[in-house]
Order: structure tokens, then C-alpha cells, then sequence
């Protein structure tokens, strides 16, 4: 499942992630109940492009994975420009430089974002709570 971290409002973040067309599993249900647990505004909507254009972070969960953080979102085929000198290029929504000189002609990047960090640490915590323990390896 893919989920867009926001700023809600000075200070907070919320999360937007589908209700639909999407796997209702148990590292999700993790994330919901964290977010939850920590004042982590959730929003159950499709992310819109708007949404990724203004986004500080972005993850994905899987039930091997748990959470893994997204450092960039390309829209279209990846071409070399080179750069500029200054490390930012102007095809990059975000002003940022995500694959050295490989851009997209859209591109968003993420890098270091708290909320996606906190919330992966949260997770699994909540899944180390909810575990049982089975086997213990002899000497």
C-alpha cells in the first residue's frame, strides 16, 4: 500500500492512503493504529498528484518490509540532463537532486522525512506488542 505524508497544519502531519482497491493487512492496520496512537491525522482517499506535488514524505508497507520510505516518485521515462552546476534542476518539482544528473521530467523527492521515520519505528514497535514469540534457537 503507497501512503503520502502531509503537513495538516504548522507543526503536524497527516497521512493520506487509499480505502479502496488496496490490501486491508495487518502491517496497514498497524499504520492506522499508530497514527491513530500518535495524533497522526489520517486521510482514507486515492493521493492525487496534487497531493504528491506538495507532499514532505512518502511510504509504502509491506508484511516483509513493513514500512519502507519513497526518496523519489517519477510521472513519465527517466532521460539525462546534466546539471546545472548549482545541484538543483528546474524539471524537478521539488527543486531537489534525486539521481544525479538522471531526471525525470516530473519528478518528486523525499529525503529524511520525520513523519515517515517516526511512523516506521511506531510500526515496528507495534508489531514487536503484537507478536508471539516461536522459536528459540539451542546453543
Amino acid at each position: 500500500n503507497f501512503y503520502v505524508v502531509i503537513n495538516s497544519s504548522p507543526g503536524s502531519s497527516a497521512i493520506i492512503t487509499a480505502d479502496e482497491g488496496i490490501l486491508h493487512g495487518s502491517v496497514r492496520d498497524s499504520v492506522l493504529r499508530v497514527c491513530h496512537a500518535y495524533n497522526v491525522r489520517v486521510e482514507l482517499r486515492a493521493p492525487t498528484l496534487n497531493d504528491l506535488r506538495n507532499a514532505k514524505g512518502a511510504f509504502v508497507t509491506s508484511t516483509s518490509r513493513l514500512v519502507m520510505p519513497v526518496h523519489e516518485v517519477v510521472l513519465g521515462d527517466l532521460q539525462y540532463f546534466p546539471h546545472s552546476g548549482d545541484g538543483v534542476d528546474s524539471r524537478n518539482d521539488n527543486g531537489g537532486d534525486c539521481n544525479d544528473g538522471i531526471m525525470s521530467p516530473l519528478s518528486y523527492c523525499y529525503p529524511n522525512c520525520i513523519t515517515t521515520q517516526n511512523i516506521r519505528q511506531w510500526v515496528l514497535d507495534d508489531v514487536e506488542t503484537h507478536s508471539t514469540f516461536v522459536y528459540e534457537a539451542s546453543d
